[in-house]
């Protein structure tokens, strides 16, 4: 008789080798999670144990494609959501063809004995009500009710911290109507699939052996557990990525700002200044990514994570400012030690327009790109191109003209870090939620993300409120005669 306290990796190397008793396991252990997570796209619990039952028989069949048992969840779930769509596309055609009834209704005829028992209207009440609050919510809510009202199963289920499921369940439960909570929670908690489920899969099972097992399963099972997940999350990969990518836009500034000089020496200088500028970013982004690395494998939590993410970004940008008055400061010292410093005079343009492009070209670039990498990694298209359209409009704004005077650069300096702070406001107030919604449904570990849009706010407002202050105080205090050297 198969143990079924075998861990992940012994049960999908036996059921490679065609043990179907080891894959009706784990067909125990999954089927609440697939029906469950099936019901909250469908609407329908036919619906969803039809498409769980051939979750699996499909998992059965591929799973010499499996890279490695810890891979196995996402992999399957992946599965379930996209038999999940294929069958909501069905009902929708069966509701037109119906005449527009109900997509529920049209299938009705499908129910099995218990949604039977229940009438169309309540079953319509109910699902009209769960169908109101956005999947990111519903889905937790589904699982928590079928799972027995276990916050900690839910949250290891679908990738989550504890908090984050507590946080949707609340949001969820506020966004159902006060008339049909309780009606949505005694429905969901008994319409979960019977104890017959498995045994109906596992005799549905082809009689093939799956294919052979694949390294990466049969070494984690001889190790005797699943491997450490490894794969970054798609919040974070924007989270990481918009550094990198605004270090880019620092390259080409540095670029125009070396270009612009007036001797060796100071090419030299700005040539170090830069090479600093950009060590500096690789060795935030790479501790960043060694932390990530060890909450990953359980070594630090995931808050330690977040805090060190947050005080390195904090530092970097403001420290970035007195950094950059300290260059220019110095810079203005070697012209007027090498006799190459020009005075400004009152009314005189005070930068060239390439000083200027390049002065303005990294902020821009850097404080939209992590906007970019997330509206991309949702495929989120239309946002992508506004978000940067918006940053060329306020590049070109910037860079039409040039400062008459040093007063005159630091106020377009802070107007230009207003403008990047209405469009990441804009975009992460319009979007955020539907990131996370089609990130979430993807599987890619959203629980290391901070869910509250008011969180993202805050440090936005924090962020670029600090640097306007920091730029606005700046030019008062340089005064309308004094130009600056960018």
């Amino acid at each position: 008789m198969f143990n079924p306290r075998f861990d992940e990796g012994r049960l999908l190397s036996a059921s490679l080798q065609g043990d179907r008793e080891a894959f009706g396991v784990l067909v125990e252990r999954y089927q609440s999670l697939a029906c469950g997570i099936a019901y909250s796209m469908t609407g329908s619990t036919a619906s969803s144990e039809e498409v769980a039952q051939e979750a699996f028989l499909r998992a059965w069949r591929s799973l010499a494609q499996l890279r490695g048992p810890e891979h196995f969840r996402p992999w399957f779930l992946a599965i379930v959501r996209n038999l999940a769509r294929s069958q909501l596309r069905k009902q929708t055609r069966c509701a037109e063809v119906a005449g527009g009834d109900d997509p529920m209704e049209a299938v009705s005829s499908e129910a099995t004995p218990d949604e039977a028992a229940i009438s169309k209207e309540r079953a319509a009440i109910i699902w009209s009500a769960l169908e109101s609050v956005p999947p990111t919510y519903r889905e937790p809510m589904v699982l928590f009710y079928r799972q027995g009202r276990n916050v900690k199963q839910v949250a290891q289920e679908l990738d989550l911290s504890e908090k984050a499921v507590r946080q949707r369940l609340s949001r969820g439960r506020r966004l159902l109507r006060a008339e049909v909570a309780g009606l949505v929670e005694d429905f969901i908690e008994h319409t979960g699939p019977k104890k017959t489920f498995a045994v109906a899969v596992v005799a549905a099972l082809p009689a093939i052996v799956p294919g052979a097992a694949s390294a990466a399963v049969t070494g984690a099972a001889i190790k005797g557990g699943a491997a450490a997940k490894g794969t970054l999350t798609a919040g974070l990969t924007g989270a990481v990525l918009g550094p990198v990518l605004g270090l880019l836009g620092g390259i080409f500034g540095a670029w125009m700002s070396i270009r612009n000089t007036r001797s060796p020496r100071e090419r030299a200088f700005m040539a170090k200044v830069a090479v600093a500028f950009m060590a500096e970013v690789l060795a935030v982004v790479a501790v960043v990514f060694f932390t990530l690395w060890l909450s990953l494998r359980g070594v630090v939590s995931r808050q330690v994570y977040w805090t060190v993410f947050g005080v390195l970004m904090g530092a970097h940008f403001v420290l970035l400012v007195p950094a950059i008055l300290w260059a220019n400061r110095r810079q203005r010292r070697i012209q007027r030690e090498n006799g190459t410093y020009v005075e400004p005079r009152r009314g005189a343009q005070v930068c060239s327009r390439s000083n200027v492009l390049g002065a303005f070209s990294g902020s821009v670039i850097g404080g939209v790109a992590w906007l970019e990498v997330m509206a991309l990694l949702a495929r989120d298209w239309v946002t992508a191109i506004l978000v940067a359209a918006a940053a060329v409009v306020v590049l070109s704004s910037a860079c039409w003209s040039r400062p008459a005077n040093q007063r005159g650069y630091w106020r377009r300096v802070s107007a230009v870090t207003a403008a990047l702070l209405t469009i990441n406001l804009v975009t992460v107030n319009l979007r955020w939620e539907t990131w996370w919604a089609v990130l979430s449904d993807r599987q890619e570990q959203m629980g290391h993300i901070p869910q509250s849009v008011w969180v993202i706010n805050g440090l936005l407002l924090l962020v670029f409120g600090l640097l306007i202050v920091l730029f606005l105080v700046r030019g008062r205090r340089q005064g309308d005669e004094r130009g600056p050297s960018v």
